[in-house]
């Protein structure tokens, strides 16, 4: 049985359509990753993280989420696909640019983590090799473990410690806890799932394969919502506890 997203979608303005295609609370959570590798170097630089703020809403949340929606239509939006177009490749292209003035002014192995994060958002988005990059790892490493581990040597401009590459890690296993929890509350995601499925010849929505593409077409219950909003509490908090912890307080 297909269902479509369409039911499950209540019609949205122009300015809800911007709004629920910049992921807000998903975002955020990257840009705390940021703070948090930036905390762990022996000094914040504050124009870096300035700069990589920029380069990060570039590639997340202007390309990454623009060819999210051009593959899936996940969110349902009315953008035509020629302005979701537009809007990736002036994503992917902000980001590019300001990875290589990253490199050109401090350090030329930020290209390695531009190409990483390049490949990411192209490979994970667009589900290249079947949806072979659109999984739970690859998710975790570009919106986890790359953010913290990145932003730390854009910092530090030195081969990060154990410590950070664990805790980066640590983000890419809660980055994925989060998204599943926050997949819950998508139901209109449930399409993609039952598609896929049906592709493959499970017979399961809930099969690993479709578990591995981070759908959960079932309703949110109250609790869900609050764990939600604790996890994302608790990564702010967290990275205020860092950031403190750098000043000496």
């Amino acid at each position: 049985m297909a269902l479509s997203h369409v039911a499950y979608s209540k019609p949205r303005t122009f300015w809800q359509d911007v709004r629920v295609l910049f992921h807000l609370p998903r975002a955020a959570i990257v840009y705390a990753y940021l703070v948090l590798g930036a905390a762990l170097a022996p000094a914040i630089a504050w124009e870096r993280l300035a700069l990589t703020f920029v380069a990060f809403f570039f590639g997340l949340q202007l390309g990454a989420y623009a060819l999210d929606e051009l593959k899936g239509r996940h969110a349902s939006t009315r953008f035509t696909d020629r302005q979701l177009k537009i809007r990736a490749g002036v994503g992917l292209g902000g980001f590019v640019v300001m990875g290589v003035y990253l490199a050109a002014t401090y350090s030329w192995w930020i290209l390695a983590l531009l190409g990483f994060g390049a490949f990411a958002i192209l490979a994970y988005n667009i589900e290249v090799s079947r949806g072979a990059f659109h999984n739970a790892f690859w998710y975790g490493a570009g919106w986890g473990f790359g953010p913290v581990v990145g932003s730390y040597y854009l910092h530090a401009l030195t081969f990060p410690p154990v410590s950070v590459l664990l805790l980066g890690t640590f983000a890419a296993v809660l980055g994925v806890a989060h998204l599943w929890k926050y997949g819950n509350t998508k139901c209109y995601h449930s399409h993609t799932c039952l598609d896929y499925a049906k592709d493959q010849g499970e017979t399961l929505c809930h099969g690993q394969v479709c578990a591995n593409r981070l759908v959960m077409p079932v309703g949110p219950s109250r609790l869900q919502w609050r764990l939600i909003d604790m996890e994302f509490a608790f990564v702010l908090l967290l990275t205020g506890a860092i950031v403190a912890w750098q000043f000496g307080f």
